[in-house]
């Protein structure tokens, strides 16, 4: 009986764990993406150093917002792992497979902006 009793316990603090991990995805997405706004205007001090500023930010809005979304959804999905036993966050040591994949998508993420950037942002 004590056995099946904290089973049952491992059990339910696996499902509270999981479901408040979920939650906390949700709540970080809407807060973090719910800052930004498209369309909104610039300072008019930053309209008169930056001018087109605007512009740019709307272009790389969508993408931002696409970007962060990614890395919150891998982040949690990281973390559930790691509360799930599966010991996700040694993956991202040293020379592991994690580090150099996450590693290799920062490069790429900033070879595609720098060619962005140099081909005039078309």
């Amino acid at each position: 009986m004590c056995r099946r009793g904290s089973q049952r316990l491992g059990g339910l603090r696996l499902l509270i764990g999981t479901v408040a991990i979920a939650v906390q995805r949700g709540w970080r997405q809407s807060s973090m993406l719910g800052h930004a706004r498209p369309g909104s205007p610039p300072q008019p001090q930053l309209a008169e150093r930056l001018p087109g500023a605007a512009a740019r930010a709307a272009r790389y809005h969508a993408p931002t917002r696409f970007i962060v979304s990614i890395a919150i959804i891998v982040a949690t999905g990281v973390l559930m792992l790691q509360f799930w036993g599966a010991d996700a966050v040694t993956w991202f040591e040293g020379d592991r497979i994690g580090a150099r994949l996450l590693s290799a998508l920062i490069t790429i993420a900033v070879a595609a902006v720098a060619s962005d950037h140099r081909l005039g942002g078309r």
